[in-house]
C-alpha cells in the first residue's frame, strides 16, 4: 500500500494536537508544527501561507492527506518548492503546510488530522535528496 492509499483499519495518529507538516519553500528542512485545535488551523494555514501580496491560499488534496498552498505564488514570483511539488503532484511556489484527511479511526470528516508519518518520512527523503544534490552541484563550483 502506498502512502497515498486509505487504508481502512489504520491508525492515522490522533491526540490532543494536530501535527501538521511545514514545507518551505526557502531551502529550510520541513518540520512537524503542533497546532493546538481544530478552531486553530485556520489562522496557521494563513500565517503559513505568506506572501507580499496577500494570503489567499487553495487545497490540494490526495486521498491520505491534504496541503495549503499559496493561490497566486507563481504569479506572485514566489520560490519554487521542489519538494511540495514533487509530493502533491503540480508546481508549487512558496510556503506549504499539509494536513491528514482521516480521523485516528481512518474515517473522513472534513476536519484537520494529523499528518500520516509515510508522508512525514517521504518528505524527508526527497529534501534529503534535493540538499545532497545542492551541496554536490555547489562543491563543484
Amino acid at each position: 500500500m502506498g502512502c497515498n492509499e486509505h487504508v481502512p483499519g489504520q491508525d492515522y495518529g490522533g491526540g490532543a494536537l494536530i501535527k501538521a507538516l511545514i514545507i518551505e519553500a526557502e531551502g529550510k528542512a520541513p518540520f512537524i508544527k503542533d497546532v493546538p485545535s481544530q478552531k486553530e488551523t485556520y489562522e496557521v494555514i494563513k500565517a503559513t501561507i505568506t506572501s507580499p501580496y496577500g494570503n489567499w491560499f487553495d487545497r490540494v488534496c490526495k486521498e491520505t492527506f491534504h496541503g495549503y498552498v499559496n493561490d497566486t505564488g507563481i504569479i506572485d514570483g514566489l520560490p519554487l518548492n521542489p519538494v511540495a511539488s514533487i509530493l502533491l503532484g503540480q508546481v508549487v511556489c512558496g510556503d506549504v503546510i499539509i494536513f491528514g484527511t482521516y480521523t485516528p479511526t481512518g474515517e473522513w470528516d472534513g476536519e484537520e488530522h494529523d499528518v500520516p508519518q509515510c508522508v512525514i518520512e517521504s518528505v524527508k527523503k526527497q529534501w534529503s535528496l534535493l540538499k545532497a544534490n545542492v551541496d554536490a552541484r555547489n562543491d563543484r563550483r
